[in-house]
């Protein structure tokens, strides 16, 4: 039995996303993202719209695998 709903996973995975240095997003970012990697975040307007693409993207769904990868 999981420890968490697929659901309730979600939710603490955007919750940490808000939560998340520059860095770690970045780092966060690249492993959703692979073919569109980032190698820096503009402080200024990049940090933000990184942060609102992965929040998009996790608000999406995630399947049981991306969840345990992540």
């Amino acid at each position: 039995m999981p420890a968490l709903e697929r659901r309730d996973a979600i939710e603490t995975l955007t919750r940490a996303v808000q939560g998340m240095s520059p860095d770690d997003l970045l780092d966060f970012h690249n492993e959703l993202f692979p073919a569109e990697p980032e190698s820096e975040l503009d402080p200024k307007d990049g940090v933000a719209a990184v942060r609102k693409k992965v929040t998009d993207y996790l608000g999406r769904g995630l399947e049981i695998e991306e969840i345990l990868d992540l």
